[in-house]
C-alpha cells in the first residue's frame, strides 16, 4: 500500500474539525494545509484578550484506542507531513525576509502528547510580555504572515 493510501485510511479514522469549528481567518490556511495532507486538529485566528492573541494551526493524527499498527503507520504518516511542512517553508522563505517576530516555525513544546507540533509565528512566544498595543500589531502581522503563507501554498500545490 503506497502512502497516499495509507493518508487516506487513517483520515477515514480520524475526526477532523469541520470548517463550521474553524476561525474564519485562519480556515484557508487550514484547507492549504490539509491538501498537501497536513493534518490539522485545532487551530485560531488569534483573538487579543485571550490566551493566545496569536494565530497558531495544531497538527497532528487524533487517534482514539489505536491499536499499535495504526499508531505506527499514524507516527510515519505524520512525520511525512512534517517534512512536507518544513519544505514548504523552506520554499516559501527562500525570496521572503519578514521580521523575525513574523516568520512562521513549526514549534513542538515538551509539555505536549507525542505526535503533535504547531506552526505559528516566532514572535507568539514573546506576546505575553508585550503592551497591549504591540500585542495588536504581533497579532496583525502575524495573521497576513499565515496569509501570505496560505497564498503561496495555493500558488505551488
Amino acid at each position: 500500500m503506497n502512502n497516499f493510501s495509507r493518508w487516506e485510511g487513517i483520515l477515514e479514522e480520524t475526526h477532523l474539525p469541520a470548517d463550521k469549528d474553524i476561525d474564519r481567518g485562519i480556515l484557508s490556511c487550514v484547507h492549504a494545509l490539509r491538501r498537501l495532507r497536513i493534518p490539522t486538529i485545532a487551530s485560531c485566528e488569534g483573538h487579543l484578550n485571550s490566551e493566545t492573541p496569536f494565530p497558531w494551526i495544531e497538527i497532528g493524527i487524533p487517534m482514539k484506542d489505536a491499536g499499535p499498527q495504526a499508531a505506527r503507520t499514524a507516527r510515519l504518516l505524520l512525520l511525512e507531513a512534517e517534512r512536507r511542512l518544513w519544505r514548504s517553508l523552506d520554499k516559501f522563505y527562500r525570496k521572503r525576509r519578514p521580521l523575525f517576530p513574523e516568520r512562521l516555525h513549526i514549534f513542538f513544546f515538551k509539555n505536549n502528547r507525542w505526535g503533535v507540533f504547531y506552526l505559528q509565528s516566532i514572535g507568539a512566544q514573546m506576546t505575553e510580555n508585550l503592551l497591549h498595543g504591540d500585542q495588536r500589531l504581533l497579532l496583525k502581522s502575524s495573521r497576513r504572515e499565515f496569509d501570505r503563507f496560505t497564498s503561496f501554498l495555493n500558488q505551488h500545490r
